[in-house]
């Protein structure tokens, strides 16, 4: 039963904005832990998978960025804000 819900789980929160960008979220601020709980090489690989799951995100939901950036009060460089990626994302 539990891998059934597992498997139910993994291709439907995958589909969802908020859970790809807030998994990277999370796993770079536990990679920001500094109890010692974690070696540093766990350390360096926590912040390595939040680097490429925020990659993922931007690149399933790129609509996403430029109102995240508005909220946050993030001015993002032009570079970022003109480019064509993200504005033909967010018009649609």
């Amino acid at each position: 039963m539990y891998k059934v819900m597992e498997q139910y789980w993994s291709k439907n929160v995958s589909q969802l904005p908020n859970w790809e960008y807030s998994r990277a979220v999370a796993l770079f601020y536990q990679s920001q832990e500094k109890d010692g709980s974690l070696s540093a090489q766990d350390l360096k690989e926590l912040e390595e998978a939040a680097d490429r799951d925020l990659q993922t995100a931007l690149l399933k939901f790129p609509s996403v960025l430029l109102d995240l950036l508005d909220k946050c009060s993030v001015d993002a460089a032009d570079a970022v804000t003109k480019h064509k990626f993200f504005l033909e994302a967010s018009i649609k």
